[in-house]
């Protein structure tokens, strides 16, 4: 029994129109990734139909553990939530030994990336950025970035139209941070 892990729309640049969708799967303890040509805006594709391609290496998904990191706890905090890779395959990347070509940085380079400038943020804390706990460790690797989990996202409050919202605050909130990560860390 296959399990849908997630399906991405692919817009065309020059039409601005759907162009295909990208549909990931899991089977067993594979995962795999199909193009479709669903250009309907619906998602009405029978993932038991597609047919079977090469699994992902799951072992680009996974950053190289670098002593400097800190080691989320072991029992995850209940406010928290594991931010990972999105299980896609990078733009050119070919799962056919014969067309494989390397990747100058994996999804997971770019993990251990975001996870050392959490590390910064976590020695220089400010009431506008997110909190970090650590990093999922699973041997010589990192899988996982531990993150304080909030009670909803902004996205979440604007589309519900809650009418609660203090724009003027948001935005200034939006503004410290990124003065905060700009003028005093020089990060952005």
């Amino acid at each position: 029994m296959r399990e849908l892990v997630k399906s991405y729309e692919v817009w065309n640049p020059t039409s601005e129109r759907l162009d295909h969708t990208i549909i990931v799967w899991k089977e067993g303890d594979n995962y795999y990734q199909s193009e479709h040509s669903a250009t309907n805006g619906s998602f009405d594709i029978d993932i038991d139909s597609l047919p079977i391609t090469t699994p992902i290496p799951m072992h680009i998904f996974k950053g190289r553990w670098d002593p400097s990191l800190t080691e989320s706890p072991p029992l995850t905090p209940v406010d928290s939530f594991l931010k990972r890779p999105a299980i896609l395959l990078p733009d050119g990347y070919d799962t056919d030994e014969s067309h494989k070509r390397d990747l100058t940085r994996t999804p997971g380079d770019f993990l251990v990336q975001e996870a050392k400038v959490y590390e910064i943020l976590k020695q220089h804390p400010h009431p506008n950025i997110g909190v970090y706990y650590g990093c999922v460790r699973e041997g010589d690797y990192l899988t996982a970035l531990c993150l304080k989990k909030y009670g909803r996202t902004l996205m979440d409050a604007v589309w519900t139209k809650d009418p609660t919202l203090n724009h003027t605050a948001i935005l200034e909130g939006l503004s410290k941070g990124l003065q905060f990560l700009h003028d005093t860390l020089g990060l952005v």
